[in-house]
């Protein structure tokens, strides 16, 4: 019998209403691709997983490093190009979803490998009359079938334009639907974004990795400027009485060497720093990991003392610490064996009849994704995470996220929540962390730089923010119905 097929396009005035979340199955295994149209740090592989970015397409362009996915740029426009994708096990399903498209009248024809591996069933062929240069997810809808893997053909004959491939999904949900962040409903509160202050501002340079002390009056962040040859630098400021930041200043030795220094944590007692890095005795870098220091009789900052965390292994250049209020716990970012993909976030926890910390657990794949997760953030009722991630479903780039523990073990986890569009930006957001009062929360982000330099914002957060039931605060779905708009084909 021949499968009935209708594509449905939708227009971006989406109607405003929830349906049930259904579940997407997304696409694990690159199986072939057009291997000369990948380019340095665009790889094809970023078109398996979900489609993590629910971007402004309106705004994007082929070089945005926000961008996120497989970015496609065909000069030669008679030839049609592949994707083949797969899935771990066969998948029951009745509509694709190509997720994150961008400039989908490029898509020639779209092909389903059924459960047998082998045979093939077209589901879509452009008719050439009529095209969507522009719109967010690309949805098929089919008689339900078993189905192993999708194959894409792209050309660029009638749309010569760039696109961007950024996740290939099964579901058996037979409505179109935007596919939204899993989001924090803060609607309802009173949030502001705003720089920290006039006087902390980057200008040429970045500024990132804030860290507050608990009596919210001396802040530490990184600053990396062109001039210095982008060497990371430990800085600081300190507030006045009437609460303006003062120039910010560097720390100097023996907390900066010639490696990349950051302040992981402050101590809630103030007395004392994590820090990014091994020290020998004279302050020079030793080795990966992290260290403690403290002031001595004179206020000056004694040479940090390694943090021994055992089977340590990171084999991504970059990495963040943070020490919990108790002092029990450090959940760190890292790439290892275990890792799911990129950077993934793990906790050690301190034995104090040992005084040595344990091997490091992974928190799971409710909060790691095949893509990064960094700078973690526990809140200091020991539960509540916050971490920034690609990997779940954002507004581009890094996202900030949270989610809470739901037992001892440290990898059962509530669904991560996006914080949503008063918090995350399509630039980068990271670096958020709590004041000790509570009323405010600190972050870097691009929002107001139109040379997306990062500098340090601070935002109001509503009254007892942590007493807030996870269950009150998750938004009634992450789809979005769409009015239908049919494309009649000759198919």
């Amino acid at each position: 019998m021949k499968l009935k097929n209708i594509v449905i396009l939708f227009l971006f005035f989406a109607v405003d209403f929830s349906v049930h979340s259904q579940e997407i199955k997304w696409a694990t295994k690159l199986i072939e691709y057009s291997k000369k149209f990948q380019q340095e740090n665009n790889y094809a592989d970023m078109v398996l997983g979900s489609a993590n970015v629910y971007p402004d397409t309106n705004l994007y362009s082929e070089i945005d490093p926000y961008a996120e996915g497989y970015i496609l740029n065909f000069q030669n426009i008679e030839k049609k190009n592949k994707v083949v994708v797969g899935f771990n096990k066969p998948i029951e399903a009745e509509q694709l979803i190509i997720g994150g498209i961008f400039n989908s009248g490029s898509i020639q024809n779209v092909n389903l490998i059924l459960g047998d591996g082998t045979t093939k069933k077209n589901i879509f062929t452009f008719n050439g009359k009529s095209s969507v240069v522009k719109f967010y997810d690309f949805h098929v809808f089919f008689q339900v079938t078993t189905i192993i893997g999708v194959e894409i053909e792209i050309s660029h004959r009638y749309i010569n334009k760039w696109n961007i491939l950024k996740g290939v999904g099964l579901t058996k949900y037979n409505e179109a639907f935007d596919i939204l962040p899993y989001e924090a409903n803060l609607n309802g509160y009173d949030l502001k974004k705003v720089l920290i202050d006039e006087n902390i501002k980057g200008g040429e340079c970045f500024l990132f990795n804030p860290k507050i002390t608990p009596d919210g009056n001396t802040l530490y962040l990184v600053k990396q400027c062109p001039s210095n040859g982008n060497d990371q630098d430990i800085w600081v400021s300190s507030r006045d009485d009437l609460g303006r930041w003062g120039e910010l200043k560097n720390i100097g030795r023996p907390l900066n060497n010639k490696a990349a220094n950051f302040v992981a944590s402050v101590g809630h007692t103030g007395d004392f720093l994590l820090v990014g890095g091994k020290y020998d005795k004279n302050g020079n870098f030793a080795a990966d990991g992290a260290s403690k220091t403290y002031k001595d009789e004179n206020g000056v900052w004694k040479v940090p003392e390694p943090i021994e965390i055992p089977n340590y292994v990171n084999n991504n250049e970059f990495t963040n610490f943070f020490l919990s209020y108790d002092e029990n716990y450090i959940i760190y970012s890292a790439e290892d064996d275990r890792s799911v993909g990129d950077l993934d976030l793990y906790v050690t926890m301190y034995n104090q009849e040992t005084k040595k910390w344990s091997e490091s657990i992974h928190l799971g794949n409710q909060v790691n994704t095949s893509f990064l997760e960094d700078y973690p953030y526990l809140a200091n009722d020991g539960k509540t995470l916050f971490f920034s991630s690609k990997g779940h479903i954002g507004y581009g780039g890094l996202d900030v996220y949270m989610t809470r523990r739901l037992d001892d073990t440290w990898q059962n986890w509530s669904q991560p929540l996006n914080m949503g569009t008063m918090v995350n930006t399509k630039t980068d957001d990271k670096g958020f962390i709590l004041s000790d009062m509570l009323d405010f929360a600190y972050l870097n982000s691009a929002s107001f730089d139109k040379d997306r330099n990062f500098d340090v914002y601070k935002i109001s957060l509503p009254n007892r923010f942590l007493d807030i039931e996870m269950k009150d605060l998750v938004k009634t779905s992450n789809v979005r119905a769409l009015p239908k708009f049919e494309l009649k084909s000759d198919w």
